[in-house]
């Protein structure tokens, strides 16, 4: 449900409670491909914030999904 999910935040971003993070994503070594957390200390303002979604609204947002199946 991952791509229904990111669509329906797209949507309807109510349904989940939302945090600004430095983030890094790493492409060479043993880490690539991954994504991971920066620090205070490794954050700079030349970098961005990103919005992550955190908690979902379970219920809501399978009521939200089945809205839109029913239309």
């Amino acid at each position: 449900m991952w791509d229904t999910l990111t669509v329906g935040l797209y949507l309807q971003p109510s349904l989940c409670s939302w945090e600004q993070m430095p983030l890094q994503g790493h492409i060479s070594g043993r880490e690539q491909g991954r994504i991971s957390r920066l620090g205070n200390t490794d954050f700079d303002s030349t970098q961005k914030l990103v919005n992550v979604a955190k908690v979902t609204d379970v219920p809501a947002f399978v009521e939200f999904l089945l809205s839109l199946f029913n239309h």
